[in-house]
C-alpha cells in the first residue's frame, strides 16, 4: 500500500469513527453550521478522559512546516503561507494524550499521528532514574556495590516503566508493584520492541536485587560487572530518550 493509500485507508476510519458522527451532532445541536467547511480535524485521546475531538482553527499543536520565505523568530504565518507540512506536535496543553490530526492544505490532506501516550509521565521518570542512576555510578566508584546495585535497579526499571507508558494501558497508571512491571515489560520486550540488552539487564537486577537489599552474606558482583550494567543502563536511557514522546517547549 502507497503513502497516498495508507493516508486514504487511515483518513476514511477517521471520519467514519470520529469526524463525521461529532459533525453531524453539532450541526445538530445548531453549534455548527450548514454545510460545514472542514479544513482541519483532530481527535486527541487520552488515558483519563473521553476523547476530544477540534475542528479548523481550534486544533492543538504546532506545526513543522517549510517557510516559502524569511521568517523572523516568534513571527505569526498563516497556515496558507506555509509550504509542505512536516509534522505536528502537541503542546503541554495535552501532556499526556496521543492525537491524530488531518489538515486539508493547498489541495491535499495532510496525516499527522501520534499514538505514544504519557509523555509527561515519561519526563518525570527519566528525572527520576537518572538521579538514581547518578547514585548508582556514584556507589559503583566508592565500591559500594549493594547500594550501586539496588539504585542501579530503581533506575532500570523507572525506564522499562517509561517504555510501558508509550501504550494505552491503564492500569500502568496505577500499578506499582515490581511484578507487574517486571511482568509487562517481559512481556513487551519479547516481542522486540526493545534491544535485548536492555531486558536482560532488567532481569538480572530484578533477580539480584533481594541480594544486595537484604544481605545474608557478600555480594558476589564484580566491579567491573556493575561497570558493564551502568553502561548498559546508559544506553537504556538513550534509547528511551530518542523514541519517547514529547511536548513542543
Amino acid at each position: 500500500m502507497g503513502e497516498q493509500d495508507f493516508t486514504g485507508v487511515v483518513l476514511r476510519n477517521a471520519f467514519d469513527l470520529w469526524f463525521e458522527p461529532e459533525i453531524k451532532r453539532r450541526q445538530e445541536a445548531g453549534f455548527l453550521p450548514k454545510p460545514f467547511r472542514l479544513w482541519a480535524a483532530q481527535v486527541i485521546l487520552d488515558l483519563e478522559g473521553p476523547a476530544e475531538i477540534n475542528f479548523n482553527e481550534h486544533i492543538n499543536g504546532i506545526f513543522a512546516a517549510h517557510a516559502e520565505g524569511p521568517v523572523e523568530k516568534g513571527q505569526e504565518i498563516a497556515l496558507a503561507a506555509l509550504g509542505k507540512l512536516e509534522g505536528l506536535q502537541l503542546t503541554p496543553d495535552h501532556p499526556n494524550a496521543g492525537h491524530l490530526t488531518a489538515i486539508y492544505h493547498r489541495k491535499q490532506w495532510y496525516l499527522f499521528f501520534d499514538f505514544r501516550y504519557n509523555a509527561s509521565r515519561i519526563t518525570l521518570h527519566l528525572d527520576v532514574a537518572r538521579q538514581f542512576l547518578q547514585a548508582a555510578e556514584e556507589a559503583a566508584e566508592r565500591d559500594h556495590r549493594n547500594a550501586a546495585v539496588e539504585n542501579l535497579f530503581a533506575a532500570v526499571e523507572l525506564m522499562a516503566k517509561s517504555y510501558l507508558l508509550m501504550h494505552p494501558d491503564r492500569r500502568l497508571l496505577t500499578k506499582t508493584r515490581h511484578r507487574f512491571v517486571a511482568t509487562a515489560f517481559n512481556r513487551y520486550g519479547s516481542h522486540g520492541n526493545v534491544p535485548g540488552d536492555f531486558l536482560r539487564l532488567f532481569n538480572t537486577l530484578t533477580d539480584l536485587r533481594n541480594s544486595a537489599r537484604f544481605p545474608n552474606e557478600p555480594l558476589r558482583v564484580s566491579s567491573d560487572r556493575i561497570q558493564a550494567w551502568l553502561e548498559t543502563a546508559s544506553e537504556m536511557d538513550k534509547h528511551l530518550e530518542s523514541v519517547r514522546p514529547t511536548r513542543f517547549a
